[in-house]
């Protein structure tokens, strides 16, 4: 099974510490949630995990191989990341977005050529975006362009998804469209899921594990229904909750 380790990770700016010494593990069919107020170090985590910063002290491994150690494509196959920030590709099809998922498997292409085809096709398939690929990014609502991100993460191939707020542009409907989709391929697929989130009930909803964080440190690490404790709340968030029984599913809601 496949294994991402964080080893005593430390990230500083300057004289600042925005990530004290943090040691995490994550598998695959799992989604993670972090969690915490803005500046807490959620990104940083995950830029790092992405190999996107380099200059921090300790280790990140994936499978027991140091992520420093792999080329760019064949770190790819194994972790795909999504920005916050998206690029400006709004004259690409949804297809040709798709598309660029399979970067990292580019030099098989001429060799196996229908078998990329599949591979997109699948990946459109089961973002349910058939219906999407012919058209421009630029036409497309927030959530059906979300949706084609999300097929050319699989289109990749990786073992393991990096998603950096996802939901932040999105409508409550979409919002809720998205991390249905998430859990669908993450335990239908036995995709390892690492997410930034900020909305309390979806993450308790929808993450298998939450990884709160505040000032740069780990504060919690527990199954997500284990989050939904008042005066832990409190102590994570500094905010004041009041937690109860929805009225029509078997779990816990919380009130602010």
């Amino acid at each position: 099974m496949a294994f991402l380790e964080i080893k005593n990770v430390c990230f500083q700016a300057g004289s600042r510490t925005i990530l004290h010494s943090s040691t995490l593990d994550f598998q695959k069919g799992r989604i993670y949630g972090l969690m915490g107020h803005n500046g807490s170090g959620k990104s940083t985590l995950l830029k790092i995990i992405a190999n996107q910063l380099k200059n921090y002290q300790g280790d990140v491994l994936m499978n027991q191989k140091n992520i420093k150690a792999y080329s760019t494509k064949e770190f790819a196959k194994h972790i795909a990341y999504l920005p916050q920030i998206l690029p400006c590709i709004d004259y690409l099809t949804g297809k040709e977005l798709v598309y660029m998922g399979r970067y990292a498997h580019h030099n098989s292409f001429w060799h196996n050529k229908d078998a990329h085809k599949d591979i997109i096709a699948q990946s459109l398939q089961r973002t349910h975006t058939q219906h999407l690929q012919d058209s421009y990014l630029q036409t497309l609502s927030g959530g059906e362009r979300a949706r084609l991100f999300l097929a050319m993460l699989l289109a990749q191939e990786s073992e393991f998804l990096l998603l950096d707020e996802p939901l932040a542009p999105l409508d409550m409907n979409y919002q809720i469209e998205i991390m249905e989709l998430i859990r669908s391929l993450s335990h239908q697929l036995g995709i390892g899921i690492i997410l930034v989130i900020h909305d309390i009930n979806l993450a308790t909803t929808y993450c298998d594990i939450i990884i709160a964080l505040k000032q740069g440190q780990i504060v919690f690490k527990n199954y997500a229904k284990n989050l939904m404790s008042e005066a832990l709340l409190k102590d994570i968030f500094d905010v004041e909750s009041h937690i109860i029984t929805h009225p029509f599913k078997d779990k816990k809601v919380v009130l602010f």
